[in-house]
């Protein structure tokens, strides 16, 4: 009986010593002894001690880096220089002819049958002038007979030139007369019957 009472005594101090943590916040060390001195008891007794753990959760280190900043040249397309001549349009040089009346000119025509000779005689100012008849109605009772006499397109030095220019039609009946233009002047040239050489 003795025994069962001291049981639940030592129950009971190990009770409090386990709830005593509870209520403070250092450990509370319980020495339990039984018997002997006091230098026994420090000798075969040890002390309980009862404490709660501590965790100390640790917040992760967050470290916020800047991102780095390039600074590059912006690219520039340029488009290449071409140089080119200056175009130059001339227009075509267009030599045209030029009529020109010779000096001394002088106009005579001849009929022998059906046959009209035409003779025109004169001094151009210089070599090379192209000189021609040209007929227009040659079947009138008076026929139309053009002069020309073109200068040539590059003339060298000057120097008087005779020229002598002669063309034939045919025509139906004896005719009085016939129409010459020199430019913009017409001549009537009187026509010479000629007789027939026997």
């Amino acid at each position: 009986m003795l025994r069962a009472k001291t049981l639940s005594a030592l129950a009971s101090l190990v009770v409090l010593g386990a709830a005593s943590p509870l209520f403070a916040g250092d450990g509370v060390f319980f020495g339990i002894h039984f018997g002997g001195s006091d230098h026994d008891r420090d000798r075969h007794s040890r002390p309980v001690v009862i404490s709660r753990p501590v965790v100390v959760h640790r917040q992760p280190t967050v470290i916020y880096t800047q991102p780095a900043v390039v600074y590059r040249e912006p690219v520039v397309y340029r488009e290449p220089v071409v140089y080119r001549e200056p175009v130059v349009y001339r227009e075509p040089v267009v030599v045209r002819a030029v009529e020109e009346i010779p000096s001394d000119l002088s106009l005579s025509a001849y009929q022998s049958g059906d046959t009209v000779i035409l003779i025109a005689r004169g001094t151009n100012r210089a070599a090379g002038f192209t000189t021609s008849f040209s007929g227009c109605d040659t079947r009138d009772r008076t026929p139309e007979i053009t002069f020309h006499n073109f200068a040539p397109a590059y003339c060298g030095t000057s120097c008087a030139t005779a020229f002598e220019l002669s063309g034939s039609f045919h025509t139906v009946g004896c005719l009085s007369s016939v129409e010459v233009k020199i430019g913009d002047t017409c001549r009537q040239i009187a026509v010479i019957q000629a007789g027939r050489i026997s």
